[in-house]
């Protein structure tokens, strides 16, 4: 039994649509990890470690596997991160906040 040209027609199509919506998919899911997770701005001499280190409490990481999340979600390719750069910390959102770009000290006073 052969594929009709009508019938391989459908088939290309379809897996097109399937491709498509794959994509559409994993880019709104970029998207998703910015609605659910705090933003924080890095300050002077700040690494990712102290933040992993100042926002502890409110995840249930190790600093090494903050530092791995961070670099991943950021696209960061090197340990250097410049002061004033906005990043996604895996810290889930509190939505009583009205802000969710904070300054990075975790909450505390340094």
């Amino acid at each position: 039994m052969s594929i009709k040209p009508m019938n391989l027609s459908f088939y290309i199509v379809f897996l097109m649509s399937i491709v498509l919506f794959c994509f559409i998919a994993y880019l709104s899911s970029d998207t998703r990890i910015e609605e659910e997770f705090v933003q924080v701005q890095v300050l002077e001499n700040e690494t990712i470690w102290d933040l992993a280190v100042d926002y502890s409490e409110k995840h249930k990481l190790t600093p090494s596997e903050f530092v791995t999340w961070v670099e991943k979600h950021n696209q960061l390719d090197t340990d250097f991160i410049s002061a004033g750069s906005i990043i996604t910390i895996p810290v889930q959102i509190d939505h009583t906040q009205e802000s969710i770009i904070l300054v990075a000290d975790g909450g505390t006073n340094r």
